[in-house]
């Protein structure tokens, strides 16, 4: 199984198993690993940094050495509102016609989320936002661009004992993505749009080490790119 299906299994697994057992999860903590979760009385902090290795997969055979990280906050506002920022930069290699260049592409998404709690240690979320994306070309300059779009769409984040998981699906726009622009188009991936949208699967997990720190795992899936990351997070 790829990356990309493995995603989509995540992501399906914790939104049923989160729905069908949302009145378990306290119980279910005490079997896995206890661990006090004083941070906040629902066990699930909206307030923590995270910092994360990022591998891109990309959606045609020409890219290749996706490799970056990320920086990523979230912060309560309010009981219910929390708002969120993150910041990725993704180096590459392009092989095109044998013609060797290597990209840069910097992300940036911020914007506000909704929780719900739904039951103990389960929350429902919508989150959205904008979204800017700068791309960069060490030889083939002509191909840079600036592209900005927007994202939104509902979540879930459940907690058992020291594993937490979550996932969201994110309906998302892009205007002046060229990314995929310079293949000719007979060889481009059949989704490919200049300015496209469409759906991104984002799921994960985060083993709590202890109250402030834990390891985190996750992965995005969009209809070209999945991304792939690990790293941690810390709570304050």
């Amino acid at each position: 199984m790829n990356i990309k299906n493995l995603c989509r299994a995540a992501a399906l697994a914790i939104f049923l198993n989160g729905t069908a057992s949302a009145g378990e999860w306290g119980d279910l903590g005490k079997s896995i690993a206890p661990l006090a979760a004083p941070i906040d009385d629902n066990c699930l902090s909206y307030n923590f940094i995270n910092l994360a290795y990022i591998n891109t997969g990309f959606g045609n055979p020409y890219l290749s050495n996706g490799n970056g990280f990320g920086v990523g906050a979230s912060m309560l506002l309010t009981n219910n509102i929390f708002l969120s920022a993150n910041y990725a930069y993704g180096s590459f290699d392009d092989a095109w016609c044998g013609c060797f260049d290597v990209g840069d592409i910097h992300r940036y998404r911020f914007g506000p989320g909704l929780r719900v709690p739904i039951a103990r240690c389960v929350d429902f979320t919508f989150d959205g936002g904008a979204e800017y994306n700068s791309m960069r070309w060490d030889r083939k300059t002509e191909r840079n661009f600036d592209s900005w779009g927007y994202f939104f769409g509902p979540g879930i984040r459940a907690r058992a004992g020291r594993l937490e998981g979550f996932t969201a699906l994110h309906y998302y726009g892009r205007e002046g993505d060229f990314s995929q622009n310079y293949i000719d188009p007979r060889f481009r991936s059949g989704d490919y749009r200049a300015g496209y949208n469409g759906w991104r699967f984002v799921t994960g997990l985060v083993y709590h080490l202890n109250d402030r720190f834990g390891l985190l795992f996750g992965c995005e899936v969009e209809r070209l790119d999945n991304f792939f990351l690990a790293g941690t997070r810390y709570h304050f």
